[in-house]
């Protein structure tokens, strides 16, 4: 028996003593072969694959038959520092927190709180959507499964400048529609947000006291949070990386858009480490249950993995959580992205397995191979390379987008046709309310919402400006188109990125 032999075995030991779970021993040949299969395998490519995508900290975690069978942690927690990323350090996880209030919503539903077919407005006093067909058909469970009928990526724009929570959702009421509500897929953030405003008014408490009490507690998970200072705050902490130039960077904690999960909490503000991830996997590959005691229905939490609206060919949304079929097997999965920083977690209810990884450069495709190949191989098949086969797509989409911006420049001139000072005022927008230009240091520089976010324009053609990207963010270029009428005077813009099934005119009032 060799030395590495004899090592996997160790590792499958402690873990399976420290989850109090079923022995070694009580595994057949097979069971434990599979076992040892999955371990050796994952260690060697997980670091592989966070070395090719350049990422500097990762997690993972595989849990298999309510147990936790792998758990380590990668690389550093800031690319300019020494500490290395443990199973104690806190990544953000973005959008898969909205999982977390898919199940919450499931307990609420239990509790009489609403119930999943609830007109959002009746939940609500005194909200209403943009039209009344809208207010008489989203219901609450429309928020959590992207289908409420709004142009995609609502409001996404106030994540970058930083808006206030109740001016987004009084910013709603204008949003047009763009599909059809229960019928078409359509991304959101601001719809969670609005559903944890219906749990705060529906309980008398927060989303984030609720997350707290009801869910993260009971399952154990101390070392989550919800909060931005709390994430701050964590003395094992990583920081997001982002790329600047084709340079790896460590992000600022000094961005006024840092906040901006936070925000959006219910679709993205949960802050968590690789330990506490393992016990949701425990929770959710046990049908809601943790030790003995049923936290949500049965019937409430398969509600929540019941299949909803096609994304595409082979991927359908359900309520916080994707489906898809890996080797004819039904997977769940969820990515989570913030500006700078990256999760992925997924499980077979099927064939009880689960996997969550945690980055700290926000790159959904390293993760997503990295789940797609440890399924192969605990499914006895050989491994397909889909490293590869993502690193193939991502570059197709560097160079679509290398190519766009390089065709982009060429129509570009080196002189706007109006003094850059005639460009500067105050503009008005009903959805963003008001925007400023200002001159300074020889730039035009633009921010709505807050004013806090600046933007540095930079001149496209005519009339036209892009803007220079953001840590965390690639702006559209261009991105600002003034109207200018027959004297040359500027009756106002129009920003490509602040539309959300409006004009996305700001008319200039100053």
């Amino acid at each position: 028996m060799t030395k590495r032999f004899l090592c996997l075995l160790l590792l499958i030991f402690m873990v399976e003593c420290a989850f109090a779970q079923t022995p070694l021993t009580a595994l057949d040949d097979t069971e434990r072969a599979n076992l040892e299969q999955i371990i050796e395998y994952v260690d060697n490519r997980a670091e592989y694959i966070r070395r090719t995508w350049n990422i500097p900290g990762m997690a993972v975690c595989i849990v298999i038959n309510g147990r936790v069978i792998y758990k380590r942690s990668f690389g550093v927690r800031n690319i300019n520092e020494p500490e290395k990323v443990n199973n104690d350090t806190i990544f953000q996880i973005g959008s898969c927190s909205k999982g977390f209030t898919a199940i919450l919503s499931a307990m609420l539903v239990d509790k009489s709180y609403f119930d999943w077919t609830d007109r959002v407005v009746s939940l609500l006093p005194g909200f209403n959507f943009s039209t009344q067909k809208l207010s008489n058909e989203i219901t609450y469970a429309d928020l959590l499964g992207q289908r409420s009928g709004l142009v995609a990526y609502a409001l996404h724009s106030t994540l970058l400048f930083a808006y206030p929570k109740n001016d987004i959702v009084y910013a709603l009421r204008y949003v047009r529609p763009a599909g059809q509500t229960g019928k078409t897929y359509a991304y959101q953030n601001v719809t969670y947000l609005l559903a944890g405003e219906v749990i705060a008014y529906r309980t008398g408490a927060s989303w984030e006291a609720n997350m707290k009490v009801r869910l993260l507690s009971p399952l154990g998970m101390r070392s989550t949070t919800v909060d931005y200072n709390s994430y701050i705050r964590s003395p094992n902490r990583t920081v997001g990386h982002y790329y600047s130039g084709g340079k790896l960077m460590p992000m600022s904690d000094r961005l006024p858009y840092n906040v901006w999960p936070y925000i959006f909490a219910p679709a993205g503000g949960i802050n968590t480490n690789i330990n506490d991830m393992s016990l949701w996997l425990q929770f959710l590959l046990n049908g809601g249950v943790v030790g003995k005691k049923r936290l949500v229905s049965r019937h409430n939490f398969n509600k929540v993995f019941e299949r909803g609206v096609t994304v595409s060919k082979d991927t359908f949304y359900a309520l916080g959580w994707r489906e898809r079929t890996h080797s004819g097997r039904r997977v769940f999965w969820h990515a989570g992205t913030t500006d700078t920083e990256g999760a992925y977690v997924s499980f077979m209810p099927g064939d009880g397995i689960g996997i969550v990884v945690l980055m700290n450069l926000n790159n959904t495709p390293a993760a997503d191979a990295l789940s797609r190949e440890i399924y192969d191989v605990y499914l006895r098949r050989y491994p397909a390379n889909w490293n590869a086969k993502n690193l193939e797509r991502a570059e197709n989409r560097g160079q679509a987008r290398a190519s766009a911006q390089a065709q982009a420049k060429r129509g570009a001139v080196t002189q706007a046709p109006l003094p850059l000072s005639q460009y500067i005022g105050t503009y008005m927008n009903d959805m963003y309310g008001q925007a400023v230009i200002k001159y300074e240091n020889g730039e035009l520089l633009f921010s709505a919402g807050p004013l806090k976010t600046w933007l540095t324009m930079t001149h496209f053609a005519e009339n036209d400006f892009g803007a220079l990207d953001m840590p965390g963010w690639r702006l559209k270029n261009p991105m600002f188109h003034f109207r200018v009428d027959d004297k040359g005077n500027i009756q106002g813009l129009f920003v490509d990125q602040m539309t959300d099934g409006s004009n996305g005119f700001f008319r200039k009032v100053k």
